[in-house]
């Protein structure tokens, strides 16, 4: 392990021998140490926390675009489902319409009698 001094120890020490001046020299550089490690500490989580806002905005707009393609798929579904049932009606209304021809052309020529 290394062998380390606190700050007190070594403000001590300072102003022990080389006077008041070196002292305070000693406890400013603390300071200016401690003033330096907190900003960086917050400009770093400002940092962290600027990447997770734009994570989440990204996050925010791919969502967004898996809700929108998700309710064009289902209005597209939609449709084509529409599109058959018309269809089938179609038909069906068709169907009905041969029918009763024929059902009329049957009462209206009764068949010939022999």
């Amino acid at each position: 392990m290394t062998n380390r001094t606190t700050m007190i120890e070594q403000i001590t020490t300072a102003f022990r021998e080389n006077g008041l001046t070196a002292a305070i020299g000693a406890a400013l550089t603390f300071l200016f140490a401690v003033a330096g490690a907190v900003t960086r500490k917050a400009f770093t989580s400002e940092a962290l926390v600027r990447r997770l806002e734009q994570e989440l905005r990204e996050e925010r707009k791919r969502a967004e675009k898996a809700r929108i393609a998700e309710r064009d798929r289902l209005e597209a579904q939609r449709a084509e489902d529409m599109k058959a049932e018309q269809e089938h009606r179609k038909r069906v209304e068709r169907d009905i319409h041969q029918m009763r021809e024929l059902l009329f052309a049957a009462f209206q020529h009764p068949p010939p009698q022999d």
